[in-house]
C-alpha cells in the first residue's frame, strides 16, 4: 500500500512507515503520561521492524499473509527475531560486545506481549520509559530497519 495501490496488499515499506509512526506516538504518549499506551506502541513498532526485516531478509515484494507456512501473522517478538535473522545479529553482538546497548535494549523490549493492551488499571511509568529508550535512544528501531 505504500505506493498507494491495492490497500490489501502489505509492501514492506509500509511495516518500515508503520514502525516509525507507531515510536513516534509511542514518545508522544509517553510525554503524555500515557505508560500503557506508551509501552503497547513501542512494540507494535519493533513487531513491525521485524516484520519489514523478515520481508527484506526473503526479498519478498508483498507480505504473505496468513496462510504462510510457518506462521508470520504473530506478535511475538522473540520468534519475529529468530525467523528475521536478527537473533543471529544479536547472538555475534553479545559475543563481541556483551555490554552493546543494542543487547540491553532487547533485553527490555523481549518482556513485552501484546495483550498489554488489554490491561486495565495503573501501568508503571519505568516499564514504558525503559522501552521507549530501548527502541529508541539505544537504537534498536533504526538497527531493526537498516
Amino acid at each position: 500500500m505504500a505506493d498507494g495501490s491495492d490497500s490489501s496488499v502489505l509492501y514492506r515499506d509500509d511495516w518500515v512507515i508503520n514502525a516509525r509512526r507507531k515510536f513516534a506516538s509511542a514518545e508522544i504518549l509517553f510525554d503524555a503520561g500515557q505508560y500503557q499506551e506508551a509501552f503497547e506502541l513501542a512494540g507494535i513498532a519493533v513487531e513491525c521492524a521485524l516484520k519489514a526485516k523478515l520481508m527484506k531478509m526473503h526479498g519478498w515484494n508483498a507480505w504473505p499473509g496468513r496462510n504462510h507456512k510457518p506462521p508470520i501473522e504473530i506478535h511475538d517478538l522473540q520468534k519475529l527475531c529468530r525467523m528475521c535473522g536478527a537473533w543471529d545479529e544479536l547472538q555475534e553482538i553479545l559475543n563481541s560486545t556483551p555490554d552493546h546497548d543494542l543487547i540491553h535494549a532487547w533485553g527490555v523490549v523481549n518482556s513485552w506481549r501484546v495483550n498489554v493492551r488489554y490491561k486495565s488499571g495503573s501501568f508503571p511509568a519505568p516499564l514504558a520509559r525503559d522501552i521507549v529508550s530501548a527502541v529508541g535512544d539505544k537504537g534498536l528501531l533504526e538497527w531493526l530497519l537498516k
